[in-house]
């Protein structure tokens, strides 16, 4: 027997045991949480209603007034990097979200996950953290709600968002995070969102 053969026959051994996650390739299962790539362009104006795409993996909806993305530098004090900045002109709502494929989220079924981000508002607002899952495979016709979760923001002050949640089986079918920045106001207000992860366990 090989040394090689050993070797990944014992990782196999941990995985069965619970001593190995199964997604030991990566921890963050949210793709370019840090804004770093945006190959579609770095400025988007008019976005309306439905979603837009916009940094990579990334998408943005509103209730309907338009919406100004941006990529920029502002971030929280210590922290490199870039954020996300997306400004309306008066909206019930308006959110970026990321859909993470089954193939992916089946890792994070029936375990603890933790959501975390970091978010900025121009005004006293609240934002809303919501997980849910889709009812079918890569279908989102159909979503349950895994968390949502309303947080008082400060105008002008970072924020970190971290939530815990219990992913329910279903989560196999493919997670959508959605995080809104402007939540039930109706008045024109900016927000930065930068650092978004989603990590398997109770600690970000």
């Amino acid at each position: 027997m090989s040394k090689e053969y050993r070797s990944n026959d014992k990782i196999n051994q941990m995985i069965n045991e619970g001593e190995l996650s199964t997604n030991y390739g990566f921890k963050n299962y949210i793709i370019n949480g840090a804004f770093d790539v945006w190959q579609r362009g770095t400025s988007f104006t008019n976005v309306v209603g439905g979603s837009q795409f916009t940094a990579d993996r990334f998408n943005a909806g509103t209730s309907g007034t338009t919406s100004t993305i941006t990529h920029t530098s502002t971030m929280p004090s210590l922290l490199a990097g870039t954020s996300l900045r997306l400004v309306d002109a008066g909206n019930t709502y308006s959110n970026i979200r990321q859909r993470i494929e089954a193939i992916s989220a089946k890792y994070l079924a029936n375990k603890k996950a933790t959501l975390s981000y970091y978010i900025k508002s121009d005004k006293s607002v609240n934002c809303v953290s919501s997980v849910r899952h889709a009812t079918a495979v890569d279908n989102y016709t159909g979503v349950t709600n895994i968390i949502s979760v309303f947080t008082a923001l400060t105008a002008g002050v970072w924020k970190k968002i971290e939530l815990v949640m219990d992913v329910p089986a279903g989560a196999s079918n493919g997670i959508e995070v959605l995080l809104y920045g402007n939540y039930g106001s109706g008045a024109s207000n900016g927000f930065n969102i930068t650092q978004v992860q989603l990590e398997e366990g109770s600690v970000a």
